[in-house]
């Protein structure tokens, strides 16, 4: 994996200028709901990490270190089916990955990677939890991208028997 950059979010709010690390976050329906207190809190714990086409984000099979917020850029999400790679959907600006291995330690279940220069918001895996200890809101909203996210699973795999 290729990391072109590791900027702190106070750095990225003065290049950015009115696009700040609050906003962005305020417009994921994951954090919707939390509170400006938490969403200050939340945002200053990220980091932005910047990404090459081509470069892979997160790997099917390992462990997850973080939640991955989309600031800019696409990427594409693989996945191993019958011994070959396919693609399973594409992301761009505001969507998230990275939700399931951060809340059960259990190993990607998908490899993302850039198909466009990408920067991403990386919420740790501690800091996430943190949070949600903190914000119950969270964690309703969690539950219901999760559950939406099995539903598309469900029915991907119901087509391709």
């Amino acid at each position: 994996m290729l990391i072109l950059a590791t900027e702190r979010v106070e750095e990225v709010r003065r290049r950015r200028g009115p696009m700040s690390a609050e906003s962005l976050l305020q417009g994921v329906p994951l954090f919707q709901d939390v509170d400006k207190k938490h969403l200050e809190l939340l945002a200053k714990t990220t980091h932005e990490r910047s990404f090459a086409p081509g470069d892979v984000i997160v790997n099917e099979g390992e462990g997850g270190i973080g939640l991955y917020v989309i600031s800019s850029g696409q990427v594409e999400v693989l996945q191993q089916r019958h011994g070959q790679e396919q693609r399973r959907r594409t992301m761009g600006e505001g969507e998230v990955f990275g939700e399931l291995a951060v809340l059960t330690d259990h190993p990607r279940t998908a490899t993302v990677r850039a198909t466009a220069p990408t920067s991403c918001l990386v919420l740790t895996a501690w800091n996430f939890r943190a949070l949600l200890d903190e914000t119950p809101e969270m964690g309703k909203q969690l539950a219901m991208t999760l559950a939406k996210r099995l539903a598309e699973a469900e029915d991907r795999a119901a087509h391709d028997d």
